[in-house]
């Protein structure tokens, strides 16, 4: 996949993020984050850190009183520096579209339904064979167990289209799992647990499977009656390149702002089932290079 590609995909995730506003005020909305990471790809070796920013916008269709279509971008800009042992060159842009297809049942506690995520990644800036493509397709489901508590999973399988055409082979021809929680008992702020799980037949190389985990704990925070929240997240995160030993640990810290369109706030789209799409499935297209 060429750069003109990633540029056009980064515009289609600004768009969304414009269009969002026009195209459903009661669930949708925009917002920035920034990230660092620190990690090393080698037991004892010294931690790199690095920084990321990120534009990100979602909106929901009602297609009638229980069902709704779901449409989601992610843009990220990567600074990941040349310090260190984890990258050896900087990374790029990255970018992500997803589409789900939600359904209500059991008066609205049980939301269900299917997704799909294309992106790509710039897993060494300036170089066209080292950008990295990711398409998944997969089930999910959203329960609210009380007022305070909900549930959430998905499974998805992943496959990496261009993974014969680059250096190493990415998300190729794996599978992605996720389950989590969140708590609404607090006023203006709702907190998460996340658990993700994932593997690929080909990770680093075709004799080189990969094994990936992340465990993140996070929440949002409203200022008062206003549209507006601040987000935050740290996660352990491990990628491993199975049959050589090589791995990349990485600590992530992520702070950001939402806007809400419309009367809403976070709690009414976990109602909806807007959980987004598992990160493993993004993060692992960045890391190709690192364990290679």
């Amino acid at each position: 996949m060429s750069k003109l590609s990633v540029k056009f995909m980064s515009t289609a995730a600004l768009a969304l993020a414009v269009a969002t506003p026009v195209a459903a005020q009661d669930l949708s909305y925009a917002g920035a984050t920034f990230t660092q990471f620190s990690g090393t790809n080698s037991p004892g070796g010294t931690d790199q850190i690095g920084n990321g920013g990120s534009i990100e916008a979602g909106f929901a269709y009602n297609l009638n009183g229980n069902s709704r279509v779901v449409l989601e971008g992610t843009y990220t800009e990567w600074s990941t520096g040349s310090n260190g042992d984890l990258f050896y060159a900087d990374a790029g842009a990255a970018t992500e579209i997803a589409a789900h297809y939600l359904r209500d049942a059991m008066s609205g506690r049980l939301t269900y339904g299917a997704f799909v995520t294309y992106g790509s990644t710039e897993a060494v800036d300036g170089a066209p064979s080292e950008i990295y493509e990711h398409f998944a397709i997969g089930l999910e489901a959203v329960y609210e167990i009380n007022p305070m508590f909900t549930v959430y999973g998905q499974v998805a399988s992943v496959d990496a289209p261009s993974a014969y055409s680059t250096d190493s082979f990415g998300y190729d021809n794996g599978m992605a799992y996720r389950i989590g929680g969140y708590y609404t008992g607090l006023q203006n702020t709702t907190l998460f647990l996340d658990y993700q799980m994932g593997d690929a037949d080909r990770f680093e190389d075709a004799s080189e499977p990969g094994d990936f985990e992340r465990i993140a704990l996070g929440g949002e925070t409203h200022f008062g009656d206003s549209s507006w929240s601040m987000t935050y997240s740290y996660s352990s995160e491990s990628y491993l390149a199975v049959n050589d030993g090589d791995v990349a640990d990485m600590n992530v810290f992520t702070i950001g702002f939402r806007y809400y369109f419309g009367d809403t706030q976070s709690s009414d789209l976990i109602d909806a089932g807007m959980i987004g799409t598992p990160e493993i499935i993004r993060r692992v297209s960045l890391l190709p290079d690192t364990v290679d």
